[in-house]
């Protein structure tokens, strides 16, 4: 036999009304991944803090993964693959709407990371 006394009023005080939520997206999502070659001192984690990182229609780096191997060029340089995934909250995306997107993050790694297109 087990016996228990609760506080719920000192229980209660704790608990907000306001829960947090976001509507699930009436669009369809277009997601991406996007690599890169960077000199080896860049940290994966560098590219979020650049303006390269996605803003407003483009969601976070969903994931980061590096490459080392034979593939890699001689000089001390290594890859870098982000998932990408852009959304809209008014309309679904148009193939050119995420080239744009695409294009001004690559630009954007090119100019402050040094980073080259992996092709």
């Amino acid at each position: 036999m087990l016996v228990a006394e609760i506080d719920v009023a000192a229980l209660t005080a704790t608990v907000t009304d306001r829960h947090v939520s976001t509507p699930v997206p009436a669009y369809p999502p277009v997601k991406e991944d996007i690599a890169v070659i960077v000199d080896e001192s860049v940290e994966a984690a560098a590219w979020p803090a650049s303006s390269a990182a996605p803003a407003g229609r483009c969601s976070p780096a969903s994931r980061c993964s590096t490459s080392t191997g034979a593939t890699r060029p001689a000089r001390a340089r290594r890859g870098l693959a982000f998932g990408l995934t852009y959304q809209a909250a008014d309309r679904t995306l148009t193939d050119a709407d995420a080239t744009k997107i695409r294009s001004g993050i690559v630009r954007a790694l090119q100019d402050e990371l040094g980073a080259v297109l992996r092709g």
